[in-house]
């Protein structure tokens, strides 16, 4: 007898106790390798609901009392509800209406929506499993106004970017600098946060007008103790602060030559985890994914570039026209009576990519598409082992 069938040959409850041991990744490749196998794994409940997990990026928590069936028989009702859309029920939910819809943010995380017009913070929250009902918390802000913010739930955390600028005009240099704050607070209370050295992280800007009394299109980031802060007024710009001690790690102003970033134009900015980010530049060629980890992280010392990740290649009449990437920056931890959450390192990144082409004549016609990318797309750059020689890898497109 071969190899194969001496071990097909064993008793059934012995293959099931040893696929049992193995990682998913493997339990899925052996139901590949022959028939018998696959239906070893089809008829064990316990493998069975492991690899749904996975298709779906799920982990057991096991903080369920409800066996593994009824366990995957809930995930199969989950996931034929995502697919139809065809919910048990639902409950609606008033939110207040503002006379600012133009100034209106929001965030979805932790079970809950956050909404802001600047002047008041409302949340609503979702119903869940132990919880027949969800609620609405309302805050009224002193911040004077926001121009983003970001939450960690887990951590009943969040961090408003005020808006309303103290300015000083310092006739003996070029331009304005600008006092601005960052506000950590519960979200629970809408107090300080109490693993915050300092409720209000302060940093200097400067602008070149006095009418821009904001920062354009800043991008607030949290993870764990990390906060990151994106700005791409007149100089493009990355702040990092470690919030619960309120130290600044790193300030990069992309014009300065001596900058451990590379001098190239970025469009747009992601939080990949607590170590790493993701920058998506948009120079003149056809655009690149640049991943990055932070100095306090890296073995290299500063902030290091791991890896360049580019673009396809771009015909002579067409053009990149804009590039913006979505990140869920926020942690998924366990909540009481769940059977399973999200798996933190089963991700997925949204990119918004539009191009432009340029046609006969004068006409120009633009082309816009979403992609969908894992995270362990990313993440293989991020572990790999570099020499040090090697200092950062060049991706082509198409590897």
């Amino acid at each position: 007898m071969t190899d194969n069938t001496t071990f097909l040959a064993l008793p059934e409850d012995i293959h099931i106790r040893i696929l049992i041991e193995l990682d998913v990744y493997s339990v899925v490749h052996c139901a590949m390798t022959c028939k018998e196998l696959c239906e070893i794994v089809r008829g064990s409940i316990t493998l069975e609901y492991r690899i749904q997990l996975y298709l779906d990026g799920l982990v057991d928590v096991g903080a369920s009392a409800a066996g593994t069936q009824n366990i995957l028989g809930d995930l199969l009702s989950y996931r034929q509800a995502w697919f139809a859309q065809e919910w048990p029920g639902y409950i609606e939910k008033i939110v207040r209406s503002s006379q600012y819809r133009s100034h209106i943010k929001f965030k979805f995380g932790g079970g809950a929506l956050f909404i802001t017009d600047g002047r008041h913070l409302e949340i609503v929250t979702l119903p869940t499993s132990s919880t027949d009902d969800g609620c609405v918390i309302q805050h009224e802000l002193s911040t004077g106004g926001v121009s983003d913010f970001c939450i960690d739930s887990a951590q009943d955390v969040i961090a408003i970017l005020e808006n309303t600028v103290q300015m000083e005009d310092l006739s003996n240099l070029e331009g304005y600098f600008r006092d601005i704050c960052i506000h950590i607070r519960t979200i629970s209370t809408n107090l300080d946060h109490p693993l915050a050295s300092k409720g209000k992280l302060w940093f200097v800007d400067e602008c070149y007008d006095l009418r821009e009394i904001t920062i354009s299109n800043p991008k607030l980031e949290i993870w764990d103790d990390i906060l990151m802060l994106w700005t791409c007024h007149y100089i493009p710009r990355l702040l990092i602060w470690d919030w619960k001690t309120g130290n600044l790690l790193e300030d990069f102003t992309f014009d300065v030559a001596q900058s451990s970033l590379k001098p190239r134009y970025r469009h747009d900015f992601g939080l990949l985890g607590s170590s790493d980010f993701a920058f998506l530049t948009r120079p003149t060629g056809c655009g690149s994914i640049e991943l990055y980890r932070l100095g306090k992280y890296s073995n290299d010392g500063p902030t290091t570039l791991l890896a360049t990740l580019n673009f396809p290649p771009l015909s002579r009449n067409s053009a990149l026209k804009s590039l913006d990437l979505d990140v869920d920056s926020t942690p998924v931890r366990q909540t009481p009576h769940g059977s399973f959450i999200v798996n933190n390192e089963e991700g997925i990144y949204v990119f918004r990519v539009c191009y432009e082409f340029q046609t006969k004549g004068t006409r120009v016609q633009y082309f816009s598409m979403t992609m969908y990318v894992h995270q362990r797309a990313f993440m293989k750059y991020c572990t790999y082992e570099r020499d040090v020689e090697d200092l950062s890898l060049d991706v082509p497109w198409d590897r």
